[in-house]
């Protein structure tokens, strides 16, 4: 076993954006849970557009994971960060300072911490990281590479734009866990379009082609009431609300994604994994 010793430095976040302003005032009146706070993503390098969701890393005070004032900024965090993306499908990364001396590098990756910045503390910091087992990408591959081909075989097809968010999200991921897979190294996921995007053909390539077409024309309005259920954090009634209160797909949108869409799908799932299976 060979021990990794990393000493990344995650400069402040410059981005001008409200929900950062709002983060950081209600990070003030709880600072005293958190030793550093995170954010990567396309809020993190400024390149958001309305796909945009919010990825962010709390670094968590040992004697203060599980706490009630951890799930007080929770609820109230993400309150913020439903008005930011109403149809954001997951919640903060968090880990307790301890981890760090012995990191799991598939529940974040170091190549996703090198792309960060820092919310808190407001200054560049230099975040210590000790990887202490070796790492195997490919069961992360694996269980992508089983959900997505379940729902090609069962002929699944998202119900509103909050599923196929979600969908789209998933497919999206596949380049960087099949890089990190084949290489035995993770990759930001933004280089990993063009890392491995020579291995395929227009055919196989399609389905990431529409999906990426799709997330940057994004465009939907919500109704009043839309509004004021998914920007409430209740467990129970986000539930709820994105099974049956989310707008419909768009006619245009959901012409792009027939079957040519699953068939590519199909078709590029297959050759990735006949290519790891080399």
């Amino acid at each position: 076993m060979t021990t990794k010793y990393f000493d990344i430095d995650i400069p402040a976040i410059q981005v001008p954006l409200p929900l950062l302003t709002e983060l950081r005032d209600l990070i003030t009146s709880h600072e005293e849970l958190f030793t550093y706070i995170l954010v990567h993503g396309s809020v993190s390098t400024g390149e958001i557009v309305p796909y945009s969701d919010f990825d962010g890393l709390l670094i968590v005070k040992d004697k203060y994971t599980g706490s009630k004032q951890l799930k007080a900024f929770l609820r109230a965090s993400m309150r913020r960060i439903y008005r930011f993306d109403p149809l954001q499908h997951h919640g903060w990364f968090v880990i307790a300072e301890s981890q760090l001396a012995d990191y799991d590098e598939l529940y974040l990756p170091v190549e996703v911490l090198r792309h960060s910045k820092s919310i808190y503390p407001d200054n560049p910091i230099r975040l210590p990281v000790v990887v202490n087992h070796p790492v195997d990408y490919r069961p992360s591959f694996d269980r992508m590479y089983a959900a997505l081909q379940r729902r090609v075989g069962m002929k699944w097809y998202p119900k509103n734009i909050y599923q196929l968010k979600s969908f789209l999200s998933e497919i999206m991921l596949l380049p960087s866990l099949f890089y990190a897979a084949k290489y035995n190294e993770a990759i930001f996921k933004k280089y990993s379009f063009e890392k491995i995007r020579p291995l395929f053909s227009e055919e196989e390539w399609h389905v990431m082609a529409v999906a990426s077409a799709i997330r940057e024309g994004w465009c939907y309005e919500l109704n009043s009431f839309q509004r004021y259920v998914l920007h409430r954090p209740g467990k129970f009634l986000r539930k709820w609300a994105v099974r049956y209160v989310t707008p419909k797909i768009p006619d245009e949108v959901e012409q792009r994604i027939g079957n040519d869409f699953y068939n590519s799908l199909g078709m590029l799932l297959s050759r990735m994994k006949d290519n790891l299976n080399k």
